[in-house]
């Protein structure tokens, strides 16, 4: 009988570790999608952008690719 708890517990806690795994999946996803987003919408005016807003542009890239790239 304690075996079977011990193994109920187990299971309890890799689904818990499994939700939790697939709501930071999906934040990571809203976050990714809002950044490609922003980027689309600036890349149309990085013709016009000073050279501190395309500092920023090229950040936020940056940060894009590096954590969005393997998500899509």
């Amino acid at each position: 009988y304690e075996q079977n708890g011990e193994e109920s517990r187990q299971k309890v806690g890799s689904y818990m570790a499994s939700d939790k795994a697939k709501d930071e999946l999906a934040r990571l996803q809203a976050q990714c999608s809002a950044m490609r987003d922003v980027l689309a919408s600036k890349r149309r005016q990085l013709d016009t952008m000073k050279p501190g807003e395309r500092a920023n542009f090229d950040t936020l890239e940056k940060s894009f690719n590096d954590r969005c790239i393997r998500v899509q």
